[in-house]
């Protein structure tokens, strides 16, 4: 049995890209006789924030989930870039093999690479990078977000855009492997089940993520109110928990008469999320920034074609006019374009969603990913 120490600034139960692939990928290396001890933010921080409702079942997942937890909103901001001490002494009972960092912010990471030398252990980073992104930004002008990545053994990025930032930021990593999210293909395959938030009349249109701005729901809504104006038949479905933007959604909406147009759905069962990919006929994600966007493969997964921003990684997973359309980065009326050319073209739609489909396969199976990890692991066990 190997221990790896596992640290992340968000977990289970919280939602997001990030936080799903880190779990899927440590429940199925799990599977290889490997421990992981989990380092993480404490569920209250998220409850403190509105970002997470938690279920009483939810509040001990801790436990079973073998998950430490710790309070970042208590921590000084002045202290916020330095490693905790009460990270150290907290895994000094643990016999740890490797150390696994999956996030670059400053208070994990680089108590991640301290770590490394205080029990000469390996650290492995999985760095998030998107220059778009100004919290991104900001680690990589700072010269300890490049001690974090340069003092890593091995960096792992998700695509080829990950290395070209680094490159451009003068960053100098040992060892780099791109390795993408992944998703379960046969769990899109085995569904044959409607979703109930499907309209039977009309073309459905899918968002799946965080009702944030950083996600381009305000681009996404001023296109639907253009849309609405040339008579097709359509609804929107919106997926996902609240981050800020959910009360400019409901009031945009109102403002313009699109009930009939938008609904709001919020977090749903990862069943019924399954089903309405499936049911769905276009997937749209309008981000302004994002550093993979794990929604595109599920998307693609689901034969769905694609609507997304020409930007940061989406440019690598979405290839225009083969498996979906990219638009221009703040361009609503660009967006209302595109979403008219696929309602009205449905042979183009499933051309799209059938080479997706292929791509997802190939190159984005999860089972795949996770056979790159374990090998990944291996090199330093």
């Amino acid at each position: 049995m190997k221990n790896v120490l596992n640290l992340c600034l968000r977990y289970y139960p919280a939602s997001g890209g990030a936080e799903d692939l880190n779990r899927i990928v440590l429940t199925n290396l799990k599977k290889y006789n490997i421990n992981f001890i989990n380092f993480t933010t404490a569920l209250s921080d998220h409850i403190a924030n509105k970002k997470l409702q938690l279920s009483a079942a939810q509040k001990k997942i801790d436990v079973s989930e073998n998950t430490i937890r710790f309070s970042a909103l208590k921590i000084p901001k002045t202290v916020y870039h330095i490693i905790p001490q009460f990270i150290i002494n907290g895994i000094r009972q643990n016999n740890i093999d490797l150390i696994h960092a999956w996030t670059m912010m400053y208070f994990l990471a680089f108590a991640g690479v301290i770590l490394k030398y205080l029990k000469n252990k390996p650290v492995i980073l999985n760095a998030i990078v998107d220059e778009n992104n100004i919290v991104y930004r900001k680690l990589f002008s700072n010269t300890l977000g490049k001690l974090v990545v340069n003092y890593s053994d091995c960096v792992v990025l998700l695509t080829e855009y990950s290395r070209e930032v680094l490159e451009k930021y003068k960053f100098e990593p040992k060892n780099i492997e791109i390795i993408p999210a992944g998703v379960d293909v046969s769990e899109f395959d085995n569904c044959s089940e409607k979703s109930q938030y499907i309209s039977s009349t009309k073309i459905n249109i899918l968002f799946v993520g965080r009702i944030a701005y950083g996600k381009g729901l305000d681009l996404l809504l001023n296109a639907v109110n253009i849309l609405k104006k040339s008579k097709l038949e359509f609804q929107l479905n919106i997926v996902g928990p609240d981050f800020g933007m959910l009360q400019y959604c409901e009031k945009f909406i109102s403002e313009n008469n699109l009930e009939n147009e938008i609904k709001i759905l919020g977090k749903i069962s990862r069943t019924e999320l399954v089903k309405i990919y499936k049911s769905s006929d276009i997937f749209i994600l309008p981000s302004r920034y994002e550093a993979f966007g794990i929604v595109l493969i599920e998307a693609m997964a689901a034969k769905l074609p694609i609507i997304s921003t020409n930007c940061s990684s989406i440019k690598y997973v979405v290839e225009n006019e083969k498996n979906g359309c990219l638009i221009e980065q703040e361009n609503y009326i660009d967006l209302a374009e595109k979403l008219r050319y696929l309602i009205n073209n449905p042979q183009i739609r499933v051309q799209f969603g059938e080479y997706g489909y292929i791509i997802a396969q190939e190159k984005y199976s999860l089972p795949k990913v996770i056979e790159k990890y374990y090998r990944l692991y291996s090199r330093f066990f």
